[in-house]
């Protein structure tokens, strides 16, 4: 927990043993031929005035579930 303490939020960092990643924000998916995007994202995302901190699930664009890490809410559908 001391490197997640001393990391300061805004910027992508790597131990130098590869030991950690942290990141505001990681998404693993895939880009549609719509230009919209299917796979999960986990960190903070901004859209507009809504702010969510969690994990969020994408289906072409559209969000599909959201675990707030927040308050430990969930949203499915």
């Amino acid at each position: 927990m001391s490197n997640i303490n001393g990391w300061d939020g805004s910027k992508l960092e790597i131990d130098e043993d590869g030991q950690y990643i942290l990141a505001p924000q990681m998404g693993a998916g895939e880009k549609n031929a719509d230009n919209t995007f299917t796979g999960l994202v986990m960190g903070k995302a901004v859209n507009g005035d809504i702010t969510q901190n969690g994990l969020m699930g994408y289906y072409h664009g559209k969000q599909s579930i959201f675990l707030d890490a927040e308050t430990g809410g969930a949203t499915f559908g």
